[in-house]
C-alpha cells in the first residue's frame, strides 16, 4: 500500500512541477489569483465611510487591481492564441492559493 501511494504522491508532485513551467496555466492563475485580490478588496471597500480619505485610496487600488485583471487577462489570451490549440479546449485552472484553499477559473 505504501507503494501505491507514494507513485500517487509522485505523479501529483510531477504535474504540479509540470504546471509551474506551463505559461497558460501560470496566466490563468494569474488572473485566479488578481481576481481573488479584488474580491478582498471590493470586502476592505465596503467596510470604509463613503467620502472617507481611506475610502478613497482603497477605491484607488481597487481601480489599479481592475486594470491588472484586464492585462493578466489580455496576456493570457495572447500566449492562448501562439500555443494554439496545443493546450486543448479545455484547460483546468485550478490551483491553490496563499491560504492553502483552491481556485478555479473557467
Amino acid at each position: 500500500m505504501r507503494q501505491h501511494h507514494g507513485s500517487i504522491v509522485t505523479a501529483t508532485l510531477s504535474r504540479s512541477s509540470a504546471l509551474l513551467y506551463d505559461p497558460l496555466w501560470q496566466a490563468g492563475r494569474q488572473v485566479a489569483e488578481a481576481e481573488e485580490r479584488r474580491e478582498q478588496q471590493m470586502l476592505i471597500v465596503s467596510g470604509l465611510a463613503q467620502g472617507s480619505p481611506a475610502r478613497a485610496y482603497a477605491e484607488h487600488v481597487l481601480g489599479e487591481i481592475d486594470r491588472t485583471i484586464v492585462l493578466s487577462r489580455m496576456h493570457q489570451e495572447l500566449i492562448q492564441t501562439l500555443l494554439g490549440d496545443q493546450h486543448g479546449a479545455v484547460v483546468d485552472w485550478t490551483a491553490p492559493t496563499a491560504n492553502g484553499s483552491s481556485m478555479s477559473v473557467p
